[in-house]
């Protein structure tokens, strides 16, 4: 693997990263324990997985041709297994009021997830605009729903 196709895998890492970033920003402003850092990491890390999966699927084809089948659907997979466990890992359910808590961090972390396929996919227009739809539903949806359900 040639230098700068390296480069280029760290470059969308790190855009992964910075979208990740602007939810967690968000996450992190509502005082919320999954923030910044939990989703930039999050895309950051799946960016990395599909980035590397596609890498060793392209080795291994090159070394053995067609003795070799790679899956990328099995790569997403993983992602959501791992995504889940640690949303799974911050929802949980006050005593007092029967109330979930959480919920919407979790799914925000998902879609973080999400974020960092596409942007490993090379879909950046994608990522930036659900970045955005993310951002929108956390940020301008909750401040709706505060002012006129709540």
């Amino acid at each position: 693997m040639d230098s700068f196709f390296q480069l280029e895998i760290l470059v969308n890492v790190m855009t992964a990263a910075f979208l990740g970033g602007i939810i967690g920003w968000e996450r992190e402003a509502s005082h919320i324990s999954a923030g910044l850092r939990t989703h930039m990491l999050i895309a950051a890390s799946a960016a990395t997985i599909v980035s590397l999966g596609f890498v060793l699927i392209g080795q291994y084809e090159t070394l053995l041709g067609d003795a070799v089948r790679g899956d990328p659907v099995k790569l997403f997979e993983a992602i959501v297994v791992g995504v889940g466990f640690i949303g799974g890992g911050i929802i949980f359910r006050d005593k007092d009021n029967d109330h979930v808590r959480n919920l919407t961090t979790a799914a925000s972390i998902l879609v973080t997830a999400g974020i960092g396929i596409a942007v490993a996919l090379h879909q950046f227009y994608f990522a930036t605009g659900l970045t955005v739809l993310v951002f929108v539903i956390n940020h301008v949806l909750y401040q709706v729903e505060k002012k006129y359900i709540r």
